[in-house]
């Protein structure tokens, strides 16, 4: 899971290469205003680039033309969907991703992006698509199979957030299998459960909050997995 390997600031270990990345939310508005529902544009990369066929957040890595972050950004949009952009604005601390089998420690910076007319597709981003909470499960694109229907480090970020900022389908007491699904569940922070498949969430109440992971290659919109039925009680 991208938690495992998401770090602050990690040791760069020796011989390992640093690679910057930059990506950007591009939010839909209707009509001057923003849509009820949170919607985040995604794109799948084409299978001549590293880790083909996934779909992320547009974006990718600074390139020594580049003489900043934000003109990275720019010309990523401008490769990738055609946008051009005038306003953006950094979202949170840079994240750190230590990739040991490549060799690389990756740099992520997120940008929260006002983009000027619509998306279009490109040689980098075959498909692109607005997405949401309640979108997800209608996301579904046709000639691809399974195993390439699958999300970025930064997509899968997005679409969590979406998850924990929602209603958790389970709010009671901790039972005996919810602490054996939960390898970490600490107070007030969000752990990983059943395999990835949940977040957690234990309140200072002693209560435990528990949220669905969303994925729009999945039928129903979310992972499925052992504690479904606990959305019954």
């Amino acid at each position: 899971m991208v938690y495992e390997r998401l770090y602050e600031r990690p040791q760069f270990p020796g011989g390992f290469e640093r690679v910057t990345t930059t990506f950007g939310i591009v939010s839909r508005e209707l009509g001057g205003q923003a849509a009820d529902d949170p919607l985040v544009l995604i794109k799948q990369r084409n299978g001549r680039v590293p880790n083909p066929w996934k779909f992320d957040l547009p974006g990718g890595i600074r390139e020594p033309e580049d003489s900043t972050l934000e003109s990275a950004l720019e010309r990523e949009m401008l490769e990738e969907l055609h946008l051009r952009t005038g306003y953006y604005r950094r979202i949170g601390k840079p994240m750190w991703e230590v990739v040991a089998d490549r060799k690389m420690v990756i740099e992520y910076h997120l940008f929260w992006v006002t983009a000027f007319g619509p998306p279009k597709e490109s040689d980098e981003a075959i498909n692109i698509a607005y997405v949401g909470p309640e979108s997800a499960g209608a996301f579904k694109i046709v000639g691809f199979d399974e195993q390439r229907r699958i999300m970025g480090a930064m997509a899968t970020m997005i679409f969590d957030g979406f998850s924990v900022l929602g209603r958790p389908f389970y709010q009671g007491l901790v039972t005996p299998e919810i602490a054996a699904a939960a390898e970490d569940l600490g107070r007030r922070s969000y752990s990983l459960l059943d395999g990835g498949r949940y977040f957690g969430r234990l309140e200072d109440s002693g209560t435990v909050s528990l949220y669905r992971r969303l994925n729009p290659f999945e039928p129903r919109g979310y992972f499925e997995g052992s504690l479904e039925h606990l959305a019954a009680v």
